[in-house]
């Protein structure tokens, strides 16, 4: 997963401009026969003394681990839908476009060669007018694995938000200090840009479309090392 800070026209420019290559139907017809997955997912649980949510430490792995409640979802397969989805409307999109950096091994590598694929892709989905990629990661290790090392950061096994709305605005005078001013007075987005390595066998990605959870279930989780940028998650 990569992620980046864009400053994005508007809607309308948004539609106008978009140029990177879609799901076509022809894409949909080849796809395998779309399933739904009845499952459980893990969510945020209010801490038992009825106090405010704990905060999390980014130099102490054991603090990300808190209660939580299972609830009973159904997954929807999108496959021969993916053009029905779109960022604006939806939250998320689907482009098809290969990925020259194949192995994702070398932190160094992926900066010098994956990051101008993400930045050239997000100008040609967006029309945005900057991209700064600000951070990526490679999921490789099992969820259960013992390892913390945080090189090898294993799939998240519950429903989050990477960044409430104030976080997401302070990263712009965090990364570009010098043109934040200016590019706060438009709009601006944090993209997450997912890409399967490999054939995906265990811990598919899920996303929730953006007008299915509503704001009063979205909780405030502070992280004590960047208090400006408090995670929103539930």
């Amino acid at each position: 997963m990569t992620a980046a800070v864009a400053q994005i026209p508007t809607t309308d420019v948004f539609k106008a401009v978009s140029s990177a290559p879609r799901i076509s139907s022809r894409d949909q017809e080849a796809s395998p026969k779309p399933r739904d997955i009845h499952t459980e997912l893990h969510f945020y649980k209010d801490p038992e003394d009825g106090g405010p949510p704990h905060p999390t430490y980014v130099d102490r792995p054991e603090t990300y681990e808190r209660p939580h409640e299972t609830h009973p979802v159904v997954i929807r397969d999108v496959r021969g839908r993916e053009a029905e989805y779109t960022l604006d409307r939806n939250g998320f999109e689907f482009i098809r476009r290969p990925a020259l950096e194949k192995d994702f091994l070398d932190d160094e590598q992926v900066k010098a060669i994956y990051y101008p694929e993400v930045e050239q892709l997000l100008k040609d989905a967006t029309g945005a007018t900057k991209i700064f990629i600000f951070d990526h990661t490679i999921r490789r290790q099992p969820a259960k694995s013992s390892s913390r090392s945080p090189a090898l950061r294993g799939p998240v096994q519950r429903v989050h938000i990477d960044q409430s709305y104030d976080a997401a605005l302070s990263r712009v005078p965090h990364h570009l200090p010098e043109e934040a001013e200016e590019l706060v007075k438009g709009r601006v987005q944090i993209i997450n840009v997912w890409r399967p390595i490999k054939t995906i066998l265990r811990d598919p990605l899920a996303v929730a479309e953006a007008d299915s959870v509503s704001e009063s279930d979205l909780v405030i989780v502070p992280s004590s090392t960047r208090p400006a940028r408090a995670r929103r998650t539930r």
